[in-house]
């Protein structure tokens, strides 16, 4: 007796060809998202080739198979739903490109709603020398002066923390740093920022990761400037 699958001239065997074409392409993928789609579209041969087995339906392999789909069904969409809390307003993907483009999208857009977006005009205070700064910026746009007495030593644009020292290791700023021209910025009161880190582990690295590369710009900077000196 021909078998459904053979009456529309399909065998059992093309599904899982089908399958197996599938399963090799997901696992080529860089795309965590895909891959889970594509492994869930193999599955779905497989229970095809199992329920059309010449033997007839091989339920505990299609219950298996189900099984399986529903794994990557779920996480398909735990990633589908970070992708939409990873969905930035333009002036956080301004902020994410200039100081944490290598970061987690999900745990950026929640550290930058945790803090406040501020205009600053031209002299308006940043940091003093000798103080433990209460808050920590990043700026958005505009430039800060950095002063040490009467002496300009740098400026810093988009992208640069501003009150990390004292972040850190409660310790004074080394420098006076004010608004240079009007700049945009996003600021978090010191404590508070470090209670909600201490909190939430990726929060913890997105601020301590984005943190050690300006710093390490700012010292590689520090560097050529008194070279060139």
């Amino acid at each position: 007796m021909q078998s459904e699958l053979e009456y529309f001239g399909l065998s059992m065997p093309l599904f899982l060809h089908a399958a197996f074409l599938l399963a090799a392409g997901a696992f080529l993928l860089r795309n965590i998202l895909w891959l889970r789609i594509l492994t869930i579209a193999a599955n779905f041969c497989l229970i095809f080739g199992a329920y059309y087995a010449a033997s007839g339906p091989m339920w505990p392999n299609i219950y298996y198979y189900l099984a399986l789909i529903s794994v990557n069904a779920i996480h398909a969409g735990w990633l589908i739903y970070e992708l939409n809390l990873g969905h930035l307003t333009e002036l956080e993907q301004k902020v994410y490109d200039a100081a944490f483009s290598m970061l987690d999208r999900v745990s950026v857009r929640k550290f930058l709603r945790a803090g406040q977006w501020l205009t600053l005009q031209p002299g308006d205070v940043m940091a003093r020398d000798g103080l433990i700064a209460d808050r920590i910026f990043v700026i958005v746009d505009g430039e800060a002066v950095v002063r040490v007495g009467d002496r300009t030593i740098a400026a810093l644009g988009a992208g640069h923390f501003v009150g990390e020292i004292s972040f850190l290791g409660d310790g004074p700023s080394s420098a006076d740093v004010n608004a240079g021209k009007e700049l945009h910025c996003v600021a978090w009161e010191r404590d508070a920022l470090r209670r909600l880190v201490d909190r939430d582990g990726k929060l913890h690295s997105v601020m301590y990761a984005a943190i050690g590369a300006d710093l390490s710009a700012k010292l590689a900077a520090h560097n050529l400037s008194v070279a060139e000196a």
